[in-house]
C-alpha cells in the first residue's frame, strides 16, 4: 500500500471523525461484548475448524469510534484455552486437543510465537494485508506482514470468555470508510489454528431529505427524519435558510428544525433551502427543497355600505352594513373563520359578516382576521357625525339670529358715519 496517496484522505477524514461518537455504547477493550451493535458483526464462522475450541472463531467484529478502529474475534468456547480443559491459563496433558502448552492469558510467558490472536488489516481495500494487529505473549502490536513492530501505533486487546477484542488509533493505518480485515487465532500446535475470508467494511455516504410543514405565523417546521445512513442514525444534520452556501444553523443529532421569520434568514414567500447531513464517520450529503413557502400575513378589507376608510352618516343615523368577506389570506394558508371578528361601536361581532348595525352617532370600528397559521391583521372603518344642519329663518331662533345679524349691521353703519363727522 502506498501510505502517501492516503495520508491527505485519512487526515481530513480523522478531523471529521474526532467530532462524533459511535452509535452504539463506547467499546471498552476488556473482553466483554455486551458494548458492540450487532451491525458491528462482519461475519459468522459457525463450523469447527480446529480441535482447540479456544481458538476456534465463531465470528468477526470491526466498528470505528472517533478515531480509534476496534477489532472483536469470537470463540467456540473459551479465549486464550488451547489445550479444551476450560482453563485458559493451565496446561492439562492429556486432553481432547493434543495441544503441548496453555500458557496464562493469551500466551503470557511463552515465546511470541505460541499462542495468538490477530487482525489483519488491508487498509485501503486494495486485496493486499498491509498490516497484523497482533494479541500475543500478553500484550498488543501492530505489525508488518514481515513481522516487523510498528512502535509508534497505539494498541490495546483484551479477551473474557469467548470474546477476544482489539483497538487501533487510525493515524494513518487504514481509510475508516473502505477497510478489509481477516482475523486468525492460532496455538502453533498442531496445525490448531483457524482464519477467516476477507471481510470488508464499506461505509456509504449518507443520504439527505427533508420536508417542510407551516407550524406558525411566519414559522416553518424543518424535518430531515426521512435522511439515512446504512451504516446507523444520521450524526449531523445542518441547514443553510438562504442557500448562501453557508450552513448557519447546527442542530446536532436533531432532525427537526423550527425556522422563525423572526429571529433567522428566511424570508416571507418562497426560500430556497439547503440540508447537509453528516454521518460518524465524516461523510455527507446534502440537498435542497427550491420553494419553501413561508406564508405572510393575511390581509383584512373592511368595508361599511360597501366603502373603505370612512363614511358619514346622516342627520338622524342609519343602518350600516359592515363586511370582511373580501379579506383573504396569503396562500397556501387560509383564513381562520372561526377566529375572524368585528368590534363595532364596542360590540364584537364573530365572523367577516355581513353585519348591519344602526348607527346615529360616531364610532370606529375594527376587522380582525386570522389565518390558520396564527398570523393577524385588522382594518378599520371610520363612521363619521352627520353634518350640522342649518338654521330655518322663519322659526323663532331663525328671526333671533336674523334681528341679531342686522344689528350688528346697524351698528357697524353708525360707527362709520360717526367717524365721518
Amino acid at each position: 500500500m502506498n501510505l502517501k496517496e492516503m495520508v491527505v484522505f485519512i487526515a481530513t477524514v480523522t478531523m471529521f471523525m474526532v467530532i462524533f461518537t459511535s452509535t452504539a455504547v463506547a467499546i471498552v477493550v476488556d473482553g466483554d461484548g455486551s458494548d458492540w451493535d450487532p451491525s458491528d458483526q462482519l461475519c459468522d464462522d459457525p463450523t469447527g475448524d480446529t480441535c482447540s475450541t479456544g481458538y476456534d472463531i465463531e465470528s468477526l467484529w470491526t466498528c470505528v469510534e472517533g478515531n480509534t478502529v476496534y477489532f472483536r474475534i469470537d470463540v467456540l468456547e473459551v479465549a486464550g484455552d488451547a489445550d479444551n480443559d476450560g482453563h485458559p491459563d493451565t496446561h492439562t496433558p492429556g486432553m481432547s486437543c493434543s495441544c503441548d502448552w496453555d500458557y496464562p492469558g493469551v500466551g503470557v510467558g511463552a515465546t511470541y510465537e505460541k499462542e495468538q490472536y490477530y487482525i489483519g488489516i488491508d487498509g485501503d481495500h486494495d486485496g493486499t494485508i498491509d498490516y497484523n494487529l497482533k494479541y500475543c505473549s500478553g500484550d498488543s502490536s501492530l505489525r508488518y506482514p514481515s513481522e516487523a513492530v510498528i512502535p509508534a501505533a497505539i494498541t490495546d486487546a483484551n479477551h473474557s470468555g469467548k470474546t477476544v477484542e482489539f483497538s487501533l488509533v487510525i493515524d494513518s493505518y487504514l481509510d475508516p470508510t473502505d477497510y478489509c480485515v481477516t482475523g486468525t487465532a492460532d496455538t502453533h500446535c498442531n496445525g490448531n489454528e483457524d482464519d477467516t475470508n476477507p471481510e470488508c467494511r464499506i461505509d456509504d455516504d449518507p443520504n439527505a431529505e427533508f420536508s417542510y410543514t407551516g407550524t406558525g405565523c411566519k414559522i416553518v417546521t424543518l424535518d430531515a427524519s426521512a435522511s439515512w445512513d446504512s451504516e446507523g442514525p444520521i450524526a449531523r444534520f445542518e441547514w443553510d435558510l438562504d442557500n448562501d452556501g453557508v450552513y448557519e444553523v447546527d442542530n446536532g443529532a436533531s432532525p427537526t428544525y423550527v425556522a422563525d421569520v423572526a429571529t433567522t434568514g428566511l424570508q416571507v414567500g418562497a426560500n430556497t433551502i439547503r440540508l447537509r447531513v453528516t454521518d460518524s464517520m465524516g461523510q455527507t450529503d446534502s440537498t435542497d427543497v427550491p420553494q419553501v413557502i413561508v406564508t405572510g400575513d393575511p390581509t383584512a378589507v373592511a368595508k361599511a355600505n360597501g366603502h373603505t376608510g370612512s363614511i358619514q352618516l346622516p342627520v338622524g343615523g342609519m343602518d350600516i352594513t359592515f363586511d370582511g368577506t373580501g379579506s383573504f389570506a396569503d396562500s397556501p394558508a387560509t383564513l381562520d373563520l372561526g377566529k375572524c371578528q368585528w368590534i363595532i361601536d364596542g360590540t364584537l361581532y364573530a365572523g367577516l359578516g355581513p353585519h348591519t348595525v344602526s348607527i346615529d352617532h360616531a364610532t370606529p370600528a375594527s376587522l380582525k382576521v386570522e389565518d390558520n397559521y396564527g398570523c393577524i391583521s385588522y382594518g378599520y372603518v371610520t363612521i363619521r357625525e352627520p353634518p350640522s344642519a342649518p338654521v330655518p329663518l322663519l322659526t323663532p331662533a331663525g328671526i333671533l339670529a336674523l334681528i341679531g345679524m342686522l344689528c350688528i349691521v346697524g351698528a357697524g353703519r353708525v360707527i362709520t358715519k360717526g367717524r365721518r363727522l
